[in-house]
């Protein structure tokens, strides 16, 4: 609930880039997908969790608004950041 509530209040629109930085399955993803923007992008450490974020974005594309989707499999420490980039998102770093 107060992921959803955080999405609401950002407001993020149509020229919006999201991304989520260790993403697991992709269900930040699939929340920051029900609001028009431009990209969403998940990158995950595990190729199996990855792989599942991909499978789900798939599964529920029909409902998503956001234009794009990508998740990478990679340390995202090594992610280079994109120029369009608007909002961060990490669930719970450590």
């Amino acid at each position: 609930m107060a992921t959803e509530l955080m999405f609401k209040r950002l407001r993020m629109g149509p020229t919006d880039v999201f991304v989520d930085l260790g993403c697991g399955k992709g269900s930040a993803l699939l929340l920051a997908g029900e609001h028009p923007m431009e990209r969403c992008i998940g990158v995950e450490l595990g190729e199996h969790l990855a792989e599942q974020a991909r499978r789900n974005i798939a599964a529920n594309r029909e409902r998503l608004r956001a234009r794009n989707f990508e998740v990478r499999a990679m340390d995202a420490r090594r992610w280079e950041i994109s120029e369009d980039l608007s909002v961060v998102f990490m669930y719970s770093p450590s």
